[in-house]
């Protein structure tokens, strides 16, 4: 849920990015979309590891 959250704030993010005429500020905005969205991703598979885990423990 978490990682949907931050791909959803990148992409909001980016859509305010190309709004903007001041290239400092799309710059920076787009350099924190691209934080959060590696963040996202990062969230995505923990939890999918975190839940594979889990699996293969109750198996056992």
């Amino acid at each position: 849920m978490r990682g949907k959250y931050a791909r959803e704030a990148a992409a909001t993010l980016l859509r305010f990015a190309k709004s903007t005429s001041d290239p400092n500020l799309t710059a920076a905005l787009v350099e924190k979309a691209a934080d959060l969205n590696e963040r996202g991703e990062d969230l995505s598979l923990s939890s999918k590891d975190e839940s594979g885990t889990a699996a293969r423990e109750q198996k056992q």
